[in-house]
């Protein structure tokens, strides 16, 4: 439900019109890896976390995922999230 709400937010009308459950994983991927980086809403959506669970493990350094700081904004290359979603599995 929240990559369904995620694509509403970003207009990924594809997405919205046919359910992110009923999508297979390589369109909802081709969706998402348009871009080198992801920011931590991105980050919770791909992983089915609530932003708050990710910024609560940032906080705590208990976060997988090694994240980059720019500007203000708290970033995560797209390999790194791939790869930690594939070890889940």
């Amino acid at each position: 439900m929240r990559l369904k709400q995620f694509a509403k937010r970003k207009g990924i009308k594809e997405l919205v019109r046919d359910g992110a459950k009923s999508m297979s994983s390589n369109r909802v991927d081709r969706l998402f890896f348009n871009k080198r980086f992801f920011n931590v809403k991105e980050v919770a959506a791909y992983l089915n976390m609530a932003e708050k669970t990710v910024r609560n493990k940032l906080s705590l350094k208990t976060f997988p995922i090694r994240e980059l700081h720019r500007g203000g904004t708290v970033l995560f290359e797209v390999s790194d999230v791939v790869r930690y979603a594939n070890s889940l599995r």
